[in-house]
């Protein structure tokens, strides 16, 4: 069991270190956020989490002798209610939340009238949808799917911890880390694993983190680009964390009602 799940980790850490590697090669540094949005950085991006989804679907077939389908990817009408409503809330609480802490003057910031911008195509406003979609699914298929395969013989608790802790780590290789943001990927770890050991689907909470990080580049403008919303200053971490906190709560809460 530790065997495996050792594996599947290195292996994905050595796919995330050569992709860095890759988009350092053509001078851009990863752990600049802002930069991430680069057409090249994406197309590296893809590649590499489509390569790592392979990756875990030989080890199913020929170690554990199974399919990707173990993991759990059915999807019901249950399954889209629940995942249109994430999408929503988790955008519209953030917004809720970002002019609260305007109105108490904890940041200064104004709305986009025209929608998402900042000089982008749709083309590329897509595309980079779309690995940000492949790049949570990626992750659901490791740190929650594989995890939980390995992990939930042996206790729920015991497989969330192991999770969550190891998907907070995991995100040192690729991400500056500071107390808060670890906070927020510990936090989300945690939500995520409980979403998906309720619902069943590894495309339910591949949708919910598509749908955290959507909000990360449409409310909280981490990528400098495509916002609603722009501020004077970035969201101080410790606000941001609070808001991950809440969120978390209010969407397990939420599955726990609908699965």
């Amino acid at each position: 069991m530790i065997l495996r799940l050792v594996v599947v980790t290195l292996l994905s850490a050595v796919l995330s270190v050569l992709a860095m590697l890759t988009v350092r090669l053509t001078g851009i540094d990863l752990k600049e956020v802002k930069k991430r949005t680069h057409p090249l950085v994406l197309t590296i991006a893809l590649l590499f989490n489509l390569l790592f989804i392979l990756s875990v679907a030989l080890i199913l077939k020929f170690w554990d002798h199974q399919t990707l389908a173990v993991l759990g990817f059915s999807f019901s009408i249950r399954s889209l209610l629940f995942v249109v409503f994430g999408l929503l809330f988790s955008v519209s609480f953030a917004l809720l939340y970002v002019y609260i802490l305007h109105r108490r003057k904890i940041v200064d910031l104004h709305f986009v009238r025209n929608g998402p911008s900042d000089g982008g195509t749709w083309y590329g406003m897509a595309f980079g949808l779309l690995v940000l979609f492949v790049a949570a699914l990626q992750e659901e298929i490791l740190f929650r799917g594989y995890f939980s395969y390995i992990l939930l013989p042996g206790g729920f608790w015991t497989a969330l911890v192991i999770s969550a802790v190891v998907f907070t780590l995991w995100h040192f290789l690729t991400n500056h880390a500071g107390i808060f943001q670890t906070i927020d990927w510990l936090t989300g770890g945690i939500m995520l694993f409980f979403i998906y050991w309720i619902s069943g689907s590894i495309w339910v909470a591949a949708f919910i983190h598509f749908s955290r990080n959507l909000t990360n580049v449409l409310v909280f403008d981490i990528s400098g680009k495509n916002a609603l919303v722009h501020f004077s200053q970035p969201v101080q971490p410790s606000y941001k964390s609070l808001y991950t906190i809440l969120l978390s709560l209010l969407l397990m809460i939420s599955s726990a009602i609908v699965f």
